[in-house]
């Protein structure tokens, strides 16, 4: 399976992160980034909103939530 750049979608999200970056998704990973995301002062989270958006922010944090029940 070949995803876009950005994904659109939470299983072209899922894909990349496990597929394409080699990441296991793992409750650890999920709240960890979550975590991360969560702060706007990070500088990871602040980088990420400059580099994609708030669209596709807001969208990461749903696939994340959406990967947290899903794991649960």
């Amino acid at each position: 399976m070949k995803t876009p750049i950005i994904p659109s979608n939470y299983g072209q999200w899922e894909h990349c992160i496990i597929e394409e970056c080699g990441i296991p998704l793992t409750v650890s990973f999920v709240d960890e980034r979550i975590a991360a995301m969560s702060d706007v002062k990070n500088e990871y989270t602040r980088h990420f909103l400059n580099c994609y958006g708030k669209n596709h922010y807001d969208n990461t944090m749903r696939w994340l939530m959406q990967a947290k029940e899903t794991l649960s």
